[in-house]
């Protein structure tokens, strides 16, 4: 994967024109940065600008290429490999399609967590609450020190007005991840909307510090 991306980061650095399909290949390879992942999406649509082909067309093109490449791999690659494409349906908000083949999956592998919580988030951002806490809560308990899901399932408490649940999980989230700029806003947006001020000033002296 490694050697792939350098080649795929050398060939987009000389082609700023290149195809969709390469644009995701590179965003699928680099998944665990979201937001490289967002930019190559970005650009991908970009380049589709004016063409017949929608987004679905281009994430299909994607997985047709993924298949020729995992053909002979083994079903934990495979598996992984689905939820990066699943990853880059949800950045590309579509969600349905990232439930069904993650449905799919999770049949086939119920213990992996990284399944779990990308069809939460892909519930999530479909506002079916209600399902996305429970595949969240499945995650957290297959894996309870994910910092992705911790942030999603503290989220999820909050939009319930749960403080308490949620709180209780920023604090987990940030006793493990005290550098991490995301976890700290989330927190401190849900207290400040609890109006627990005093909370809220301690994050955000947390925040500045990090500056």
């Amino acid at each position: 994967i490694t050697e792939g991306k350098d080649i795929l980061e050398k060939y987009l650095a000389d082609n700023s024109s290149s195809d969709a399909k390469l644009n995701l290949l590179a965003g699928l390879l680099n998944y665990t940065d979201s937001v490289k992942a967002k930019l190559y999406l970005s650009k991908a649509t970009v380049i589709k600008e004016g063409d017949s082909s929608d987004t679905a067309k281009w994430v299909k093109d994607l997985s047709d290429t993924l298949d020729k490449i995992t053909a002979d791999a083994s079903k934990e690659q495979i598996d992984t490999n689905t939820s990066n494409i699943a990853r880059l349906m949800i950045l590309s908000n579509l969600n349905s399609s990232a439930v069904l083949i993650l449905d799919e999956v999770i049949k086939k592998n119920s213990e992996f967590d990284l399944l779990y919580l990308l069809r939460g988030i892909a519930k999530l951002q479909s506002n079916d609450v209600s399902g996305s806490k429970t595949d969240l809560e499945k995650a957290y308990s297959l894996n309870p020190i994910r910092e992705e899901t911790l942030t999603f399932l503290a989220r999820v408490y909050s939009l319930e007005k749960n403080v308490q649940a949620s709180g209780e999980i920023y604090d987990k989230a940030i006793s493990l991840f005290p550098n991490s700029e995301s976890l700290l806003v989330d927190n401190y947006n849900m207290v400040l909307e609890a109006g627990l001020y005093s909370k809220a000033e301690i994050a955000l002296q947390k925040l500045i510090s990090l500056k």
